[in-house]
């Protein structure tokens, strides 16, 4: 700065731009990180609701070394009826877990708003597979939805953890049973299908017609775990205040309709209203019957269904 001090400025100057000068004039389409050029024009062009589309083509350099792409078989296969699922828990696991391959990574509530938390869970839920906490912990908003959780137990024990930072193993069980105190949980094994599963998965096929019987036991496993998860998700089905209201109000407003139509005769009016209003307790009874229909007011509650109800029976605390 003291011998040179134009060049030294100029120098900084430079520097001070330089972002900017590699966006606007050096940066190659897909160079950006963490997001490339073309990706960040996209959401600037819907920000501004310009046009956002762009001709057929690609900027990727389609005949460099490891370029990967998909294209369609000339001779494809029947798609594979098993399920993407893997067991956690081997054969001393009171409670193993059937796991889906696809799941949601670790991502804590503080780095994510609650509602995302929220829409994540939920998503969880009703895809059938896993949600993991981060390592902020539990969050009540983890909990909204009763999608499975994995929860992710870092250096700080959030949420198990002793005023001195130390583990603690009370909390900790506390925390953990949470949610099976609330809700049915969608994965957990019941004891007599993971007993099933891993003898079958420990015998050791000879030939192959055992291979084959093997294969067809553990997929009819797989399938009753299928069958109980989407009773689980059936049982957990609501109406939400939105739509009853919704409904009330719009039953209420033809109600009046039909009294100003025929206002000048009563008998009329009379008949057409208990004929509207009997259609409409009906469409009611049978809503209600979809309103979590195996402990609902309107509810069946068959004995294989019992495991389903939270806090009716032991199968309730076991599933």
């Amino acid at each position: 700065m003291r011998n040179y001090p134009i060049a030294a400025h100029i120098r900084f100057i430079l520097e001070h731009i330089r972002p900017e000068l590699r966006q606007y004039f050096f940066e190659n389409e897909k160079d950006g990180m963490p997001f490339p050029r073309d990706k960040r024009a996209i959401v600037y062009q819907r920000a501004k609701k310009a046009l956002d589309k762009r001709p057929f083509g690609t900027h990727y350099d389609v005949y460099r070394d490891h370029y990967e792409w998909l294209h369609h078989s000339l001779a494809p296969k029947e798609p594979s009826g098993e399920l993407f699922r893997i067991t956690i828990g081997g054969p001393h696991c009171t409670q193993p877990y059937f796991a889906s391959v696809f799941n949601i990574s670790a991502l804590s509530f503080g780095s994510l708003s609650a509602n995302a938390i929220r829409a994540l869970n939920k998503g969880a839920k009703e895809g059938g597979f896993a949600h993991d906490t981060g390592e902020g912990g539990v969050s009540p908003y983890h909990l909204d939805h009763g999608g499975d959780l994995i929860w992710e137990i870092g250096s700080g024990y959030f949420g198990c953890r002793n005023h001195d930072g130390s583990f603690s193993a009370e909390k900790f069980s506390d925390r953990a049973a949470l949610p099976a105190r609330q809700r049915a949980t969608l994965a957990a094994i019941p004891t007599h299908l993971a007993e099933a599963l891993n003898a079958t998965l420990a015998l050791t096929p000879g030939d192959e017609g055992q291979k084959l019987a093997q294969h067809e036991i553990v997929r009819s496993i797989e399938t009753a775990l299928e069958a109980r998860r989407q009773r689980i998700i059936i049982s957990q089905t609501t109406v939400s205040t939105v739509k009853w209201a919704g409904l009330l109000l719009q039953a209420l407003c033809t109600l009046l309709a039909i009294s100003l139509v025929h206002s000048d005769n009563r008998a009329t009016c009379a008949i057409a209203l208990a004929l509207f209003a009997t259609g409409i307790a009906a469409s009611v009874l049978l809503i209600e019957c979809y309103n979590r229909p195996f402990t609902g007011e309107v509810s069946i509650t068959p004995k294989l269904l019992q495991q389903v109800i939270a806090g009716e029976g032991p199968a309730a605390a076991s599933p």
